[in-house]
């Protein structure tokens, strides 16, 4: 589709520009973990609230290297276990990984079949402060 096309080459233009700049600046994963956690639910929030489509576009330009968030948070957790205990500990996240959306698609059809007829109540409220 013409938005998947648009949003993989912001992706790879945006990591093109800002991955050298990192290495440049020698910023640290510790620091950079936050901001792109915070760029993933910046682009949830511009997706959910969108009334446009160019809104759509947006939230892909904000979060271009949201990608790079969960690589970077393993990464992190090599730093506070030993050597030794590497392989236990991704398999650890390996399996929360794959077991994380199991629970949660339950959980969200649940919540989808008890507030569908609502419209969007978890984001209603919500979007005249955000939008102001």
């Amino acid at each position: 589709s013409d938005f998947s096309t648009v949003t993989h080459v912001i992706d790879t233009l945006g990591q093109a520009m800002v991955i050298p700049l990192i290495s440049y600046f020698e910023l640290s994963s510790s620091n950079l973990v936050p901001v792109l956690m915070s760029t993933i639910t910046a682009r949830h929030l511009i997706k959910a609230l969108a009334k446009d489509s160019w809104m759509l576009y947006l939230s892909s330009c904000v979060d271009f290297m949201g990608g790079y968030a969960f690589s970077l948070s393993k990464a992190l957790a090599t730093n506070c276990v030993e050597t030794a205990e590497l392989g236990k500990t991704f398999a650890l996240l390996s399996s929360i990984d794959s077991l994380a959306p199991i629970g949660l698609s339950q959980l969200y059809t649940t919540l989808w079949k008890a507030t569908s007829d609502l419209g969007a109540p978890w984001v209603e409220p919500a979007s005249p402060v955000i939008r102001s």
